[in-house]
């Protein structure tokens, strides 16, 4: 039988709980400093300052697939209590960081316990709750992952308006060192313990692999696919991914075990969760596009539009999850899947004078489909794993997550980029033709996910509710 703890350790999780979120709030809050920190330490191109959060994804990457040796090797609040004095080291360091390269190693720091910690408190509820309950507890959380992006840049804009940017990084240390008190006092070990090495050439063909992926996808929009410094960073980093993949099935003590993969479900909700990623990451860039540049929108206004739908996928996650302990992800993902794919073909059929309410209920419409698809789907895929698979099925999850959110952006923006160029030489200079191009190139993106939310959906016909019996 597989190990739970009988009585789930609620003040344990929701310290856990507390320092995932600060980590979430520290991503989604620093967009909207973004352009005074290009100001204040004055960095010419947009491309340099994306960085700040480009390099979040980068060291995710890079440190995600070392989560399962650190978890399975480490006690749990050891784990724990060390991220949360990295993270809140690093948010001090960027608080006084006097230049952009010591803010880039602030980020570093940051991004590495953030890395991390998401994983740690996925274990840490695999191990807490049995296979019949995991439903509802991973909806609450997935609530709390969703209100963050809310709050965030509300509370930043607050923060900034009374003092400056880095006032932002201030209050996150102040926060984070709540958890971290906290968790020194409160938080014992939850998980097993069992000898383990790493594979340091896995380790290295891996950050290789990532961080050439991501640095040549960064490129994409400012250089075009066929540049070498997108096409060749893209296949050496492929090259290297291959080699590490190759690796992880030859050697005894793979860095990431991919037999997780030998499991139909699980891999089912891997492919299933690569579409999300595009589908949820991409129209965080490209709307903004549409309501800042196409119709005129204040960033503070293209930044409220979306909260309805936010906050509705919030506090629908822990009814979904629900839903599932009682009827399976099967269904919950065709009906969340239809959802998605109505509300974005509706979203590719903009035009110039859309009406703003139109736009806040097919983002609303879009977001309540992704609560029925979010952690129902990952749930089913990790309750099919052994107990002795769960940081690996967690640590590919959370790799999968961030890549693909990286690759989806990069498509997104090279397909909107790509259909103003082709259509360029075939506009006018007068400011309504250019006004229509635009538009049309992101509803094509738009319409690019609506094929996608098809084969989402699609998939979700064939996902079974099966329960793993290994231990």
């Amino acid at each position: 039988m597989e190990r739970v703890i009988k009585k789930p350790p609620y003040l344990l999780i929701g310290i856990m709980m507390l320092g995932t979120l600060v980590t979430i709030l520290n991503s989604s809050s620093l967009n909207i400093a973004l352009p005074l920190i290009m100001v204040d330490l004055q960095i010419e191109h947009y491309s340099t300052i994306q960085w700040l959060t480009t390099i979040n994804m980068l060291v995710s990457g890079i440190l995600i697939p070392t989560s399962a040796y650190f978890i399975t090797k480490f006690k749990s609040h050891h784990i724990f209590i060390l991220t949360m004095v990295l993270f809140t080291s690093g948010s001090l360091f960027a608080f006084v960081a006097p230049n952009f390269t010591l803010l880039m190693i602030a980020r570093i720091l940051q991004a590495s316990a953030t890395a991390i910690l998401m994983p740690l408190l996925m274990n840490v509820m695999l191990v807490s709750f049995s296979r019949e309950d995991r439903g509802k507890a991973m909806g609450i959380f997935g609530m709390i992952y969703m209100i963050a992006p809310v709050i965030s840049p509300l509370l930043a804009g607050l923060v900034i308006n009374l003092f400056n940017w880095r006032g932002v990084f201030l209050l996150v240390t102040l926060i984070s060192a709540v958890p971290l008190v906290l968790g020194i006092f409160k938080l014992k070990n939850v998980l097993e313990q069992k000898e383990t090495t790493i594979d340091f050439v896995s380790l290295l063909q891996s950050s290789s692999g990532f961080t050439a992926l991501l640095l040549g996808l960064n490129n994409v929009e400012l250089y075009g696919w066929l540049d070498w410094r997108v096409g060749g960073l893209v296949l050496l980093g492929l090259m290297f991914l291959i080699l590490f993949i190759v690796r992880q099935f030859k050697i005894n003590t793979p860095l990431i075990d991919l037999s997780v993969y030998k499991y139909s479900m699980f891999s089912l909700a891997s492919a299933i969760s690569v579409i999300i990623a595009l589908l949820i990451y991409a129209p965080m860039i490209i709307m903004p596009f549409y309501l800042q540049n196409v119709r005129g929108y204040s960033p503070l206004v293209s930044g409220l539009i979306p909260i309805p739908g936010t906050l509705l996928m919030a506090l629908m996650m822990p009814v979904t999850g629900k839903w599932y302990d009682k009827i399976g992800a099967s269904k919950l993902g065709i009906f969340g899947f239809t959802l998605i794919t109505v509300s974005t073909f509706a979203l590719s059929r903009l035009t110039l004078d859309t009406k703003t309410m139109s736009v806040i209920l097919l983002l609303a419409i879009r977001s309540f489909g992704f609560s029925f698809v979010l952690m129902p789907m990952q749930t089913n895929g990790l309750n099919q794993l052994p107990s002795r698979l769960n940081a690996a099925g967690t640590a590919v999850n959370s790799t999968v997550q961030q890549v693909m959110g990286a690759i989806g952006i990069a498509i997104f923006l090279s397909l909107k980029t790509g259909v103003i160029q082709r259509e360029m030489p075939y506009v006018g200079n007068y400011a309504g033709e250019m006004l229509q191009l635009n538009l049309d190139a992101i509803n094509f993106t738009f319409l690019i996910g609506f094929f996608l939310g098809i084969f989402g959906l699609l998939l979700s016909v064939f996902v079974k509710k099966i329960i793993c019996e290994e231990e």
